[in-house]
């Protein structure tokens, strides 16, 4: 686990975040570094989120969009209009 991954409680973030913008908590949030295409993924059948440790090295907005993003996903699985709709409550 790298300085940032041990510096940032994604659970904690992760429930600011879908407080903020009223989404729901997924069951388990974490880093992951076999993610090299992806910056985070969501299985919705088991509300697990995994984001790429290689966000370390972005500004924390970055991280907080790749969340809701991963929250979103909860809520509508595809990337529809209405996801991006939910997404677009993120400035």
């Amino acid at each position: 686990m790298s300085e940032f991954e041990r510096a940032v409680d994604v659970d904690q973030r992760a429930r600011i975040l879908a407080k903020r913008y009223s989404l729901p908590l997924p069951a388990s949030i974490r880093f992951v570094d076999n993610q090299n295409s992806r910056w985070g993924s969501c299985s919705i059948d088991t509300r697990e989120i995994r984001l790429s440790s290689r966000l370390a090295n972005y500004p924390p907005w970055v991280l907080d969009y790749v969340i809701v993003h991963e929250l979103a996903h909860l809520v509508v699985a595809g990337h529809d209009a209405e996801f991006h709709a939910i997404v677009a409550r993120f400035p």
